[in-house]
């Protein structure tokens, strides 16, 4: 309801004084009689002015992001001049510095106090917690029972026991642990118990919301159709997550909730909602119970028993505590004590339609959905009933061929199957039943033939749902439809289509007449029983297909045998978010179809990231390249955004074998081959039991005798034994080295046959059935079982390898169950082209019967191909290869999507591993690199002697680094001078890659003339960001950017400049044609061989286009360097708006983790070991600038040699990079 107009000046405000306060903080204000304050819970109204115009509002983001969660207890905040929120307390902000109406007020917060929740909710919430953290007498402080079944979000203990939000694909659904297991009941029954419980106490709590916030919450929930989580009447909160850490004493609870213990923001959370948290601890008496705060604000809430807090969850928040009385004994405090905080919450994407609901499964598992355009009726359906989208369908395309009749009752009975398919999902204990189905049908109006409304006609044969008659007239029918059927293909002598597609179970259907013969039908049998169809993808399935019971026996038989299930076979995961949104990344769910990619999905989304491994991500979802299992537009249109995606994802070394043989990696492999070489062989044997008996005498010898001469004998015995276990040791490193290639090399071997097991299965299918059915090899009758099974449409053949002649240890037949996808094209007609999918299908047979993980071994096979074909097979005993064979992943070797469904496409999946290794350094004789990997080589292979050896570090001294500056200054001065310095000689071959001083290299002078972007008045326009962009991304060292203009107007200027070069000049269209289209984008630009690419400027184009770059670089104060990484965000090369300073340039050189780093370690300003968390590793790079800059340079530079090269933190950060180059080469002087 309007508040009255009076309202407005009948309400005073006064300010709140607080001593000690952060001037940036915002000001506090206690408004009396506030309009928005709910009479039913008394208390202060805190009112937050705030500046609402952009600049302002992003330098208060800015602030808040550097703020963390106060540690201090009550006195300690209070001094900080924190504000506490006691109970009846609300927030509101005031957008606006001169608004004063507190109508135009936003809620922000409010606090509950013990006294206003209910006795039954409190006493129902405090038996949900006993039931989640368990007896006191059996609490530890590592684990509680609810901790046992739930799933985890993140890295700590926090736990979703409701829905999970798929951040990747926008899925929502019942978080994974939900799924029936054999352990689950428990855990189940505890969620629905807690559950119950939070949502009922924390529905009291929005009771006491402003009356407008609980109006457009209740309102959005019901227009929505939102499902309500523990009670119906919990409109407000859709999920909910358990907050539990052990009471240790310490103010920090980083170490138990990871993220959650420190500040953050929940940016996942829907901004006109609140977050609801509730206090369940239980604490020891005389504890203090911690303190929960909205940094941004100043405001923070003392966590006792049965308060809460009601606020936005967009806002910076975090909390400390709980802190055990002065004096206390941390190593006293009780198991039980906990600090237990629940959480629920309303996920933005549910509020705000863009989420799927995976609400029901198909027959076949598959996931059924209710996409967004599905939950919003003003959706245009458009989309899906163009004649250009998608396949044909009987909704869209069927009043071709049917009158309005049919194809009406034929849509409207397709509607009900699946309707009555979906509700006999839902748990037996619900009772759902629709005894009467006409109604279902009847409410419906069309128009007829002659224009008139007419309702569609009930549905005689519509199945009711529940109820002791639900399937007695259908089964009726059923059994007289096959009985007759049966009869029929008698007299034809063979199995029929039809029969099969009714769902006649295998194992009575199925009966073979000697090995290798063609499946007949048992007459009998085929009417006994009526499991119902089981072709995939039909939502109007009966039964579950043979499939999936195959597959539900294979995995309790693993179970029973203590194995896991077939990898194919098993059940997947999903991927959760959590309530910061920072997702848990776990296996994607998938079809029984798309097994072949299972195993890779996981690791190729890490790698996408850049190769970081399975810890890459540390739980958050950010920078995920999702595949979708969508077509691919086969060369119309633009390319689709996933493709688009993974083109800019693959850019640098993604693959862990690039990442390893850097000169660190292959320097310490051959100083290990060394050290093993070097030790002296011994033949004395070691009995060890008898060495440690020694040992422990010795020791006992030296402290209570040390200068007697069996003392003597003791040590000298005790050193001798110690010489003879390391060389034990060493001889035993060597051979496994040897045994990691012959592991390796088996692989590759068997990848090899089974590649010629596919090809001999090709010749064979080519002959065709005539020549088979003579065919005595096993192949031949495999190829012919499969040919048959592809004939007669069969969704699931069963083969057994004994039927072929396919005999391997154990001699016990094996049924390979072959998932026929092309079935559904066989019907009525002879399949054409069957020589892939029986290939592909041979190849999985095989498979099968020799127990193989047919994606790992194929793909390592192909890995281990390639690396002994580029390197040899020395490069395969190295033990940071056999890391990565010994755990391989698929996105080791293949990257993009995956593998095609109908075969294994090498050369298609590998091409870019092979193209990126061999544009590696490793590969390149006069790098660093691959002097190394040869020294390792030939050494191993006896070539080379350990005096041979010339191993190098990657080391500089400062007296090289300063050559390189002087002789950089002499280069400029005089570029053309004739000399014999090898390093200026470098410079005048390639000044751009290698002349350390930045503004004086010849592409920079150039981008900055009439003829480049970065002059003042093109830079700040679109087109000149765009220019700078492609320039730096693009085109930089190549013959383009030195003979043509650097700047466009756009993308499309862009490219018809292309295509105008390439009609006129051939050798730039042969270029630009080959490999790496070296005439206008240099791959190895920067030195390292990435996936630049002139096809990427559309898109640096339509990103350009999105982001408001004018405003940006005329904003006042002057965009930071920070500002503008930030807004670039994914450009590793980007112009600056103002000048970095220490600490900004050492982030930016931690981020890149590039030459600068390695600049800096060669010149011992920092160690070959690197800190583990970022914050450590930016201040020792800052300790390493500051060093240079305060005591190296002027010590070593005059000031006009400094303001000659134009000295400063950016061109320090370039020639670090340029340093480590030219160490490589051996060009600078060691004296001065």
């Amino acid at each position: 309801m309007p508040l009255p107009s009076r309202v407005a000046s009948s309400c005073r405000e006064e300010p709140l004084v607080l001593q000690g306060r952060n001037t940036r903080l915002p000001d506090l204000y206690e408004v009396f009689d506030h309009p928005k304050h709910p009479s039913n819970n008394p208390g202060r109204s805190i009112v937050i002015k705030y500046d609402t115009r952009p600049i302002a509002m992003k330098d208060q983001k800015q602030f808040e992001e550097s703020l963390e969660v106060p540690l201090g207890q009550r006195e300690e905040l209070k001094a900080q001049g924190l504000f506490e929120l006691r109970p009846g307390d609300y927030v509101f902000c005031r957008p606006g510095l001169e608004n004063t109406d507190p109508r135009d007020d936003i809620t922000i917060g409010w606090v509950v106090g013990p006294e206003k929740h209910s006795q039954k909710c409190k006493h129902a919430l405090d038996e949900a917690t006993d039931s989640a953290l368990g007896p006191k007498e059996t609490r530890t402080a590592t684990e509680v029972p609810l901790e046992r079944g739930a799933e985890r979000v993140g890295e700590g203990r926090c736990y979703n026991i409701a829905i999970s939000v798929e951040l990747p694909t926008g899925c929502i659904a019942p978080q994974a642990a939900m799924k029936p297991s054999g352990n689950c009941e428990q855990f189940h029954k505890l969620c629905r118990v807690l559950s119950t419980a939070i949502a009922k106490i924390s529905m009291e709590d929005m009771d006491l919301a402003p009356v407008d916030l609980q109006d457009l919450i209740r309102t959005r929930t019901e227009m929505l159709g939102l499902p309500r989580v523990g009670t119906h009447g919990n409109y407000a909160f859709q999920t909910i997550q358990c907050n539990i850490a052990a009471a240790g004493g310490l103010a920090s609870l980083a170490a138990q909730l990871a993220s959650f213990g420190e500040a953050h923001f929940d940016d996942k959370d829907c901004p006109g909602h609140t977050t609801n948290m509730q206090v369940a601890s239980q604490l020891p008496e005389g504890w203090d119970p911690g303190y929960f705060h909205l940094v941004g604000l100043g405001v923070f809430v003392a966590l006792d028993k049965h308060t809460s807090f009601n606020f936005q969850g967009n806002r910076r928040h975090g909390a400390s505590g709980p802190f055990p009385p002065p004096g206390t004994d941390l190593s006293s405090i009780p198991a039980w004590a906990y600090r237990f905080t629940l959480i629920s919450y309303p996920p933005s994407r549910m509020c705000n339609q863009k989420c799927r609901y995976r609400v029901a499964a198909t027959p076949s598992s598959e996931p059924i959905f209710l996409a967004p355009e599905m939950q919003n009726p003003e959706y245009d359906p458009s989309k899906v009933t163009s004649t250009t989208v998608g396949s044909a369908n009987f909704f869209r395309d069927g009043h071709h061929f049917m009158d309005n009749k049919s194809h009406v009752e034929f849509a409207i009975q397709s509607l009900y199957r699946q309707t009555h398919y979906l509700l006999k999902q839902l748990p037996a204990h619900l009772g759902v039943q629709r005894l009467s189905t006409s109604n279902f049908f009847n409410d419906i109006t069309y128009l007829n033939e002659e224009g008139e409304r007419v309702a569609v006609e009930a549905w005689e044969w519509a199945p009711p749902l529940g109820g002791e008659e639900e399937d007695v007239s259908w089964n009726d029918g059923g059994r007289s439809y096959r009985s007759a059927t049966a009869r029929a293909e008698s007299a034809v002598g063979g199995p029929s289509s039809t029969s099969r597609a009714e769902g006649t179970p295998r194992d009575t259907a199925r009966q073979s007449t000697a090995s290798g013969s063609i499946v007949r039908v048992n007459a009998e049998a085929s009417t006994s029983t009526n499991p119902g169809p089981s072709r995939k993808r039909c939502w109007v399935e009966i039964q579950t297909p043979r499939f999936l019971l195959d597959k539900r026996r294979l995995e309790a038989e693993a179970i029973r045998q203590g194995e896991r299930a077939p990898k194919r076979l098993r059940t997947t995961g999903s991927y959760t978010a959590n309530h910061g949104g920072k997702g848990s990344l776990g296996k994607a769910a998938m079809g029984e179809d798309e097994w072949i990619s299972s195993a890779s999905s996981d690791d190729d989304l890490e790698t996408a990231k850049g190769g970081k491994g399975k810890g890459g991500t540390k739980g958050k979802g950010k920078g995920v390249v999702k595949r979708q299992r969508t077509k691919a537009s086969k060369g119309k249109g633009k390319e689709s955004k996933n493709t688009q995606s993974e083109v800019l994802a693959s850019q640098g070394f993604v693959f862990r074998l690039m990442n390893f043989s850097d000169a660190s990696h292959v320097h310490a492999e051959l100083n290990k081959l060394l050290a093993g070489a070097q030790t002296i062989p011994t033949d004395m044997a070691v009995d060890v039991e008898e060495y440690d008996d020694r040992y422990e005498g010795t020791t006992s010898m030296i402290e209570s005798d040390p200068l007697s001469l069996n003392t003597v004998r003791a040590v000298f015995d005790m050193k001798q034994g110690s010489d003879a276990i390391y060389a034990m040791v060493q001889q035993s490193e060597y051979a496994n080295r040897q045994h990691h290639k012959r592991y390796a090399l088996a692989k590759l071997r068997t990848w090899k046959w089974l590649r010629s097991i596919r090809e001999a299965a090709c010749v064979l299918i080519k002959k065709g059935k005539a020549s088979l059915r003579n065919e005595k090899s096993w192949l031949g009758r495999l190829v012919l079982q499969l040919i048959y099974a592809h004939e007669s449409s069969e969704r699931y053949p069963t083969i057994s390898s004994g039927a072929v002649g396919f005999h391997v240890p154990p001699e016990m037949p094996v049924d390979f169950i072959y998932d026929n996808r092309m079935a559904w094209r066989a019907f009525g007609h002879v399949l054409q082209n069957m020589d892939e999918p029986v290939a592909d299908a041979v190849v999985e047979a095989v498979r099968t019967w020799m127990r193989w993980d047919l994606l790992k071994d194929v793909k390592l096979g192909w890995f281990v191909e390639i690396v002994e074909e580029q390197l040899g097979d020395a490069a395969l005993t190295m033990d940071y290869v056999w890391s990565i064979v010994a755990s391989f992943r698929s996105s080791d070797v293949s990257l993009g999507a995956p593998p095609a469904r109908s075969g294994y496409k090498y050369e298609r999946d590998t091409k870019l591993f092979r193209e990126t290794l061999t544009d590696h350094p490793i590969m390149d004789t006069t790098s660093h690199e691959g002097h190394l990997y040869r020294q390792y080589r030939d050494f191993l292979n006896g070539d080379l002697s350990p005096e041979e050896l010339h191993i190098e570090e990657l080391d500089g001294s400062w007296n090289q680094y300063a050559d390189m500056w002087r002789k950089a200054l002499e280069y400029t001065r005089d570029p053309d001078q004739v000399t014999d310095d090898k390093f200026i000689q470098l410079l005048q071959g390639d000044a751009d890659f290698y002349l350390p001083i930045r503004e004086k290299a010849p592409s920079r002078v150039r981008s900055r003339s009439e003829l480049g972007p970065y002059r003042a008045e093109v830079i700040t326009t679109p087109a000149g960001i765009f220019s700078a962009v492609v320039w730096r991304a693009i085109t930089y060292r190549s013959e383009f950017s030195k003979n043509h203009s650097m700047t466009f107007e756009s993308s499309e200027a862009l490219a018809a400049l292309v295509r105008s070069i390439t009609e006129a000049n051939p050798t730039a269209a042969a270029k630009q044609n080959s490999k790496g289209n070296t005439y206008f984008c240099d791959r190895k630009a920067y030195g390292q061989p990435t996936r630049r690419s002139m096809d990427l400027h559309p898109l640096y184009w339509d990103s350009i286009q999105q982001k408001v770059w004018s405003k940006f670089v005329h904003a006042n104060p002057k965009p930071t360097f920070s500002a503008a990484i930030k807004y670039f965000q994914e450009d590793k090369g980007h112009p600056l708006k103002g000048e970095p300073t220490v600490v900004e340039m050492a982030q930016a050189i931690v981020e890149l983790d590039a030459g600068a780093i390695a600049g800096l370690r060669a010149l011992k300003f920092l160690t070959r070991t690197w800190p583990a968390t970022r914050g450590a590793k930016v201040e020792a790079v800052v300790e390493a600038l500051g060093a240079i800059i305060q005591e190296k340079m002027t010590d070593t530079f005059t000031e006009q040699e400094m303001e000659e090269a134009g000295f400063d933190l950016l061109s320090l950060e370039h020639s670090l990079c340029k340093f480590s180059r030219a160490l490589r080469l051996n060009v600078l002087s060691k004296d001065i």
